[in-house]
């Protein structure tokens, strides 16, 4: 029986009993009017006995009609609270919902050296520009190195003598006029010879500056004819791509924590791209202040878009193919102990506290409280209280225009 029927009932009997009260009045009009001519021909002593016995009458056909009344109108209510209450319910399901650790993060480059010489000198000339994209091996900056040139070809012109005397002296070691002694002096010094030519190349080369990767420049901060003193930077050589991304993570989150799981970044300069990484490093070490500990995540930057320096939205999946008991955040009610749902158990519902964690969309992942396969109740909870009957509509299309296609039909 559904709510209509109920109410077309209950019309029904509501008409019945007006009949009813209106008949009685009819037949006590019609009796009092008789009594009344009867009344007057009596004796007043007689006539005061009979009006008290009417009135005591009247009450008690009111008392009576007012009983029936009320007890037809309790009839219908305690037949409209047993009748079942229409509900839409869904089932718990089992649910992939990934689990993932969001954080604030900061760019950083692999490698990043200055352009710098390990001698001092004059600057003679710089082979590139502000900004500019070089190779690997590319020529960047030279100091002044004439006078170390020359240098070099004296000690090759010296190295070039030493070595023609050993060789001379070498082809008449057998004829007696070169001692031992005199033939090893002479290597000794070829061998010199040899390493001032060696040690003069190294002092040259390091008045050179070659790109060790591949990378973009920075701005020079000196020009040709500037005197540099030993290791002071005039630029900065960048590597663009990879990055790494460096952020804080909770040292509670360590267990779930491990290398090569997938980060995303995004970055507020490009909201719509992802950039796609792996987590390359943890910290050994906690911090002591903050309870945390760091880590970086090996990203992409095959057009690169993202900079060094640039704070970005990390997400690092933890877990990809977590299963979890979950529900439509519809099926929830608060009171003031906590959220709870009705279960429906045998045509009832009983109401049962959860707990639940962070909602996935229009679902909530159950942490206790329900199982999987347990029916509750979406639609309909306002009428319902402890073990209620309930007749499930079980209507596909009611059940796709509360949830979507997010949680499907009941299984």
């Amino acid at each position: 029986m559904n709510l209509n029927s109920l109410k077309a009932s209950w019309v029904k009997w509501r008409k019945n009993i007006e009949i009813l009260v209106r008949k009685g009045i009819k037949i006590c009009r019609d009796q009092l009017q008789k009594l009344w001519k009867i009344f007057l021909s009596w004796s007043p002593k007689k006539r005061a006995l009979v009006l008290v016995s009417t009135l005591g009458s009247i009450v008690l056909l009111c008392v009576f009609i007012n009983a029936v009344s009320t007890y037809v109108e309790n009839e219908e209510l305690l037949k409209a609270e047993s009748a079942p209450i229409p509900v839409i319910t869904a089932v718990v399901k089992s649910t992939t919902a990934p689990q993932s650790i969001a954080a604030v993060g900061n760019m950083q480059a692999i490698l990043s050296v200055p352009v710098s010489f390990d001698t001092d000198g004059v600057i003679d000339h710089i082979f590139a520009k502000d900004g500019e994209q070089v190779k690997k091996g590319q020529l960047l900056a030279s100091l002044a190195s004439k006078a170390d040139e020359a240098q070099l070809e004296s000690y090759q012109a010296n190295l070039s003598l030493q070595k023609s005397t050993y060789q001379r002296m070498k082809s008449i070691e057998n004829t007696g006029a070169i001692s031992q002694q005199m033939l090893d002096s002479q290597k000794a010094l070829w061998l010199q010879a040899e390493a001032q030519v060696n040690q003069q190349k190294i002092v040259i080369k390091e008045k050179k500056f070659y790109a060790p990767f591949d990378g973009v420049l920075s701005n020079f901060t000196a020009s040709a004819g500037s005197y540099l003193a030993k290791g002071t930077g005039i630029a900065t050589l960048v590597q663009e791509a990879p990055l790494v991304v460096q952020y804080t993570l909770p040292i509670s989150d360590r267990p779930i924590v491990e290398l090569g799981q997938p980060v995303t970044v995004v970055s507020a300069a490009y909201p719509n791209q992802k950039f796609s990484g792996v987590l390359s490093y943890v910290s050994p070490v906690a911090s002591s202040t903050s309870g945390t500990m760091t880590l970086q995540a090996t990203v992409k930057n095959n057009d690169f878009l993202l900079l060094p320096g640039m704070f970005v939205s990390v997400t690092q999946m933890v877990n990809a193919n977590r299963q979890l008991p979950m529900m439509p955040d519809v099926a929830l009610m608060a009171d003031i102990v906590g959220q709870y749902v009705f279960k429906v158990d045998d045509h009832h519902v009983h109401k049962v506290y959860v707990k639940v964690g962070e909602s996935i969309g229009s679902l909530v992942p159950i942490e206790s409280g329900l199982s999987v396969g347990d029916t509750i109740v979406i639609a309909g909870q306002q009428k319902l209280k402890e073990n209620s009957p309930v007749t499930d509509l079980d209507d596909p299309k009611l059940v796709f225009q509360i949830l979507g296609d997010s949680y499907g039909a009941n299984s």
